[in-house]
C-alpha cells in the first residue's frame, strides 16, 4: 500500500510539488516501477518531462506513456539520477569509515551539507588538534566535495569545461564560479579548506588542464599556471579565467590553490571494492557482490528522508548495529602498533589516520618518479633507516602499512630483519580487502611454491638477475633492459608462483613468509663465484612480499634494486634505485 508520511509530505511541499496531482503521481510511480522512498531524488526527472516536452501529469500517468514523444528520457533520467545518488552515497561512506580508524583526524562527515553551498555533496571536518596535512604541507580543517557522476566515459574534464555551466548540468553558474563563491565564504588563511571536484571522467589528454593538474593530490600546479612560458599559452588561459570570474591574479591564485580535481576517480565497482577493504578491516559487513541490494546506500536514503545529514561515529555504530552491519568483535586485534611508509598519495591520503607513526616521502617524488635533486642511495635510504631507529623499539609488535615503492618496502625489511629484535608484520591491499599478513597457516589451503627457470645469457659466470614474476610476467622487459644497458649479467633466475599472474597470487601472510624463506634458499644456490658478484633484483610483486624478502636479504650479498616506469614517462623501462649494503666511505 502506497502512502505519504509526514516527512515525505514536508519534502514535497518544500520542493513545491503539486500535491493536488498526487493521485496522478501514484500512477506515474506504478507505471515506472519507482519506490516511494526514492521518489524525491528522482522528482527532478519528472519535472524535466513536464517542462521540456510539455507533457502533462495526466499524460505521464497514462498507460500509453511509453509511446509519447520523449518518454524514454524519464526512465533514463531516473536511472542516471539513482546511479548518481548511489555513487555519492558510496563516496560518503569512504570518509565515514575513517571515523573508525584508530588514529583518525576526521571529526564528522556531513552528507549534503546545508551550510556549504555548491561543494556540498560531502563535507569532511577534521579535528582542530589534528588537522589534515595536504601535499603542500598546509593544514586542512575542512574538505568540501562536489561529486559529479557520469554513466559513461563519453566526456572529459577540460579547462573550458570548468567555466561552462553545462559541465555540471547547470544553466547559470559554472563550477569555477561556484568555487569562487564558496571560497569567499568559507576560506580563512589559518584554517585551510579544500574544494574537491570528483568525476569519473578523465582530463582530456590534449587539453591544457592535463599539463596543469598534478597526479599527486589533483591540485593545480601553480608554478606552471602562473608561469607565462610553461606550458605555452598559460597567460592566455589565466586571463580567460580571470575574466570569467571577474577577479585579479592574487585572488585567482588563492582560489585555484584550494581546488582539487579527482579526475578518473572511481568506477562504481572500484569504489565498492575499496570500501569493502575498509569495511573488513574495521568490523563492518562487506557489500555482497552476489546481491543487488546495498544496505549502506539504503541507509543514506533513510537518513535523508529523516532529515539526518550530520553523521558521527556514535550515530553510525547505533544505526549499523541495528541493521546487523557492524560487529566490533570482528575488528582485528589492536595489540599491534600501526606504522606506515608512504611515497604514493593516491589511496593513501589518510595514512596518518590509520597509523600512530608514519614516514611520508612524498616531498622526494614527483608522482612516481624521484626528483632530480634526490638520491635513493642517500636521501630515501637515510629517511627509512632514521624512521626505523627512532620510532620502532624492541618488545613491541607493529603492523606496517606500505603505500610505497617496492624498493622502499625492501629497504624497510632489510633493516627490520629477525636480528633487529623488532616484531613487524606488513599489511597488503588485495582484491579481497586489506590483509594483515601475519604468518598464520590455513591448513585447508594448498600453498604453491616458486617455479624456477634459469635463463642463461652468457657462458661466463658474471652477475645474476633475480626476476620475480608474481603480479605480471616481466621476463622480456628485464631481458631488454639488461641488453640495452649492457649489464654484466650472465644468468636470469626467473621465479613465478602460478602460470596466471595476478594481485591474488600470494594467498596470505603465511604464504608470503613461506615464499620469502624459499627464495632465500634459491638465492643461496648460486655458485661461489656468483655470490661474490652482484644480485640484480627486478620484481612485479606485492609490496608486503618485498618487505618480507628484504628481511631475509642480508645473506644475498651485494644487491641492486630496480624500479619500473609504469606511467611510460621514461619509455616503460627500468631504472636503478639503490644498491645494498650501503658502502661506508672512509674519511
Amino acid at each position: 500500500m502506497l502512502f505519504l508520511n509526514e516527512t515525505l509530505i514536508g519534502n514535497l511541499r518544500l520542493n513545491k510539488f503539486p500535491l493536488e496531482k498526487f493521485g496522478l503521481i501514484i500512477k506515474i510511480i506504478k507505471n515506472n516501477s519507482i519506490r516511494m522512498d526514492t521518489f524525491i531524488p528522482i522528482y527532478g526527472a519528472i519535472m524535466v518531462r513536464v517542462w521540456l516536452y510539455k507533457v502533462t501529469y495526466e499524460q505521464l500517468a497514462s498507460n500509453d506513456v511509453n509511446k509519447m514523444k520523449g518518454c524514454g528520457i524519464l526512465n533514463k533520467a531516473i536511472s542516471a539520477r539513482i546511479q548518481g545518488d548511489d555513487y555519492q552515497a558510496l563516496f560518503f561512506w569512504m570518509f565515514a569509515v575513517k571515523l573508525f580508524q584508530p588514529h583518525t583526524s576526521v571529526e564528522k562527515v556531513i552528507y549534503e551539507a546545508d551550510n556549504v553551498k555548491s561543494f556540498d555533496d560531502v563535507v569532511v571536518y577534521y579535528r582542530d588538534d589534528k588537522p589534515f596535512l595536504d601535499c603542500r604541507h598546509k593544514k586542512i580543517y575542512m574538505d568540501c566535495f562536489q561529486v559529479k557522476f557520469h554513466v559513461t566515459q563519453e566526456g572529459s574534464v577540460t579547462w573550458d569545461g570548468l567555466q561552462d555551466p553545462k559541465f555540471i548540468n547547470a544553466t547559470s553558474y559554472s563550477i569555477m564560479q561556484r568555487l569562487l563563491n564558496a571560497h569567499r565564504k568559507y576560506y580563512v588563511d589559518d584554517r585551510g579548506v579544500r574544494f574537491n571536484l570528483v568525476s569519473p571522467w578523465q582530463i582530456h589528454p590534449d587539453d591544457v588542464l592535463a599539463k596543469l593538474c598534478s597526479n599527486q593530490e589533483g591540485e593545480i600546479r601553480l608554478d606552471k599556471l602562473f608561469d607565462d612560458d610553461k606550458p605555452p599559452g598559460t597567460k592566455l588561459i589565466r586571463e580567460q579565467m580571470k575574466k570569467h570570474l571577474d577577479i585579479n591574479d592574487d585572488e585567482l591564485y588563492r582560489v585555484i590553490e584550494s581546488l582539487r580535481i579527482w579526475k578518473d576517480s572511481f568506477t562504481m565497482h572500484s569504489l565498492k571494492a575499496q570500501l569493502n577493504r575498509e569495511f573488513l578491516y574495521l568490523g563492518f559487513k562487506p557489500i555482497e557482490n552476489s546481491s543487488c541490494l546495498n544496505p549502506y546506500t539504503e541507509l543514506i536514503k533513510q537518513w535523508n528522508i529523516r532529515g539526518v545529514n550530520e553523521i558521527t561515529k556514535d550515530f553510525i555504530v547505533d544505526e549499523c548495529r541495528r541493521e546487523g552491519l557492524y560487529n566490533e568483535k570482528e575488528k582485528e586485534k589492536r595489540n599491534y602498533i600501526d606504522i606506515g611508509i608512504r611515497s604514493f598519495y593516491r589511496s593513501a591520503e589518510n595514512m596518518q589516520d590509520e597509523t600512530e607513526k608514519m614516514l611520508c616521502l612524498l616531498n622526494y617524488y614527483d608522482g612516481r618518479y624521484l626528483r632530480g635533486d634526490v638520491s635513493w642511495q642517500n636521501d630515501i635510504h637515510s629517511e627509512i633507516v632514521s624512521f626505523i631507529s627512532k620510532e620502532l623499539v624492541g618488545g613491541k609488535k607493529y603492523r606496517l602499512h606500505l603505500d610505497t615503492h617496492l624498493s622502499n618496502a625492501f629497504i624497510a625489511g632489510y633493516y627490520l630483519d629477525t636480528k633487529s629484535g623488532i616484531e613487524v608484520y606488513p599489511t597488503q591491499k588485495t582484491n579481497k580487502g586489506r590483509g594483515f599478513w601475519v604468518p598464520d597457516q590455513d591448513i585447508s589451503v594448498i600453498y604453491p611454491d616458486w617455479k624456477v627457470n634459469n635463463v642463461i645469457l652468457k657462458e661466463e659466470e658474471l652477475d645474476v638477475a633475480l626476476v620475480l614474476c608474481i603480479t605480471h610476467d616481466i621476463t622480456s622487459d628485464v631481458k631488454n633492459y639488461i641488453d640495452e644497458e649492457k649489464l654484466g649479467v650472465s644468468k636470469m633466475v626467473v621465479c613465478q608462483i602460478n602460470e596466471y599472474k595476478s594481485n591474488s597470487s600470494v594467498i596470505d601472510g603465511y604464504h608470503a613468509k613461506m615464499l620469502s624463506d624459499s627464495l632465500s634458499r634459491i638465492v643461496k644456490q648460486r655458485s661461489v663465484h656468483e655470490k661474490r658478484k652482484k644480485l640484480h633484483i627486478f620484481a612485479a610483486s606485492p609490496a608486503a612480499l618485498m618487505f618480507l624478502i628484504g628481511q631475509v636479504a642480508r645473506s644475498f650479498g651485494n644487491i641492486a634494486l630496480y624500479e619500473y616506469d609504469f606511467d611510460g614517462l621514461r619509455n616503460f623501462g627500468y631504472s636503478l634505485s639503490i644498491e645494498l649494503p650501503i658502502q661506508v666511505k672512509e674519511s
